[in-house]
């Protein structure tokens, strides 16, 4: 991953989540690994899973996509054992427990997000067309 590049040469995409860094010239390696903490505590581990999520859940729904609470589930699932059992998690003991639920947790906001914005927009369309039709309903009395 891209961490440093000089402002001349370099910019962030304008992607909502996960942006790239744009590079106008020579990309190298460091030789010696570099520590980055994104993360300052808990609260703030919470609240960029939810922006996240968001904004992700956003962007699907943008491009059509559908899910539901089920699917929500299971994708969560499968992130946390992608995490914690396939990359290894569980070597990092309790990190790599909690960095797994945290990805679980994302997974399960942004795709129970696309499954409420799903329901919400059939719901929508289904209310304001029949038959191809536009119709508007007024609100009846009691």
């Amino acid at each position: 991953m891209l961490r440093l590049f000089r402002r001349q040469t370099g910019r962030f995409s304008n992607d909502t989540v996960h942006e790239k860094v744009v590079v106008n010239g020579k990309v190298t390696r460091l030789s010696h690994s570099m520590e980055h903490d994104s993360i300052a505590d808990l609260a703030d581990a919470h609240d960029k899973i939810g922006r996240y999520a968001e904004a992700s859940a956003a962007r699907l729904l943008a491009e059509g996509r559908k899910s539901s609470i089920a699917k929500a589930v299971f994708r969560s699932a499968w992130a946390y054992m992608n995490s914690y059992v396939f990359k290894l998690g569980f070597l990092d003991g309790s990190t790599g427990a909690m960095v797994a639920a945290y990805s679980a947790s994302y997974t399960y906001q942004k795709w129970a997000l696309v499954a409420l914005g799903s329901e919400t927009k059939s719901a929508e369309k289904s209310r304001t067309e029949v038959k191809g039709k536009s119709v508007r309903f007024r609100d009846r009395p009691g």
